[in-house]
């Protein structure tokens, strides 16, 4: 069986994956300090960013997935990664802590006016590998969009709209563009936390929400543990 990768960002999304499926961490693993934390079982490695002790935070962005999917594919040898976390989305389009496969990714604070090409180029998508999951495990599917920034511009919800996306995160689009380009697979499953059309912040309750998404965010990702063993 190949190797298969997983990039869960937050420790507070892994944790449920992490001690149902029983993985052990790998103390020894050269980015673990201060990056990331990897977690092994029986050829499936998960990465996930190191907390900062002095202020709670953790590796969260662009550049880090970059550099997670990265190492899943040149120092672990993963063929298939996956991205799996939470995610915002917007009222009409979806409830809290529901689950969906990704079928493209863009990136909407990539903005290139030089001309006509660069602002194609600053648009382009990229597909993922997620259609036999998709069939199998019965999960809608839903286009995603990338920034650097938790807080988005009114250009920035443009650009969502007109690219058909439906969720908004700040991993998958660099994730799955260094993951092609290094010929890999790669599959995302998104979790619901809040929307981004709400008009107001509740950080309590987008606490509450984010136990609830990451609860189902575990489900979903032993399902796909599973049908990757058995396909």
């Amino acid at each position: 069986m190949e190797n298969l990768g997983i990039y869960i960002v937050m420790p507070q999304e892994a944790k449920n994956t992490i001690q149902n499926f029983g993985f052990v961490e790998n103390i020894s693993f050269k980015y673990s300090n201060p990056i990331f934390s990897l977690y092994e079982k029986n050829g499936i490695y998960l990465l996930t960013s190191k907390m900062h002790i002095n202020d709670n935070t953790c590796n969260v962005g662009l550049n880090f997935s970059s550099l997670a999917a990265s190492i899943l594919i040149n120092d672990l040898k993963c063929e298939t990664v996956l991205n799996a976390g939470t995610c915002g989305s917007f009222k009409a389009s979806a409830k809290i802590a529901q689950p969906f496969f990704i079928s493209e990714v863009y990136q909407h604070d990539m903005n290139i006016p030089i001309s006509a090409e660069w602002l194609e180029y600053s648009d382009q998508k990229t597909e993922l590998d997620s259609l036999y999951f998709m069939e199998n495990m019965k999960i809608k599917t839903a286009v995603c969009s990338s920034s650097n920034s938790l807080t988005h511009t009114k250009n920035d919800l443009l650009k969502i709209s007109k690219n058909g996306a439906t969720i908004k995160e700040m991993e998958l689009s660099s994730f799955a563009k260094v993951s092609k380009l290094f010929g890999a697979k790669v599959i995302s499953i998104k979790v619901v936390t809040d929307f981004i059309d709400d008009g107001e912040d509740n950080v309590q309750q987008f606490l509450i929400n984010l136990d609830k998404a990451q609860n189902v965010l575990s489900i979903k990702v032993l399902e796909f543990i599973y049908l990757f063993k058995t396909a």
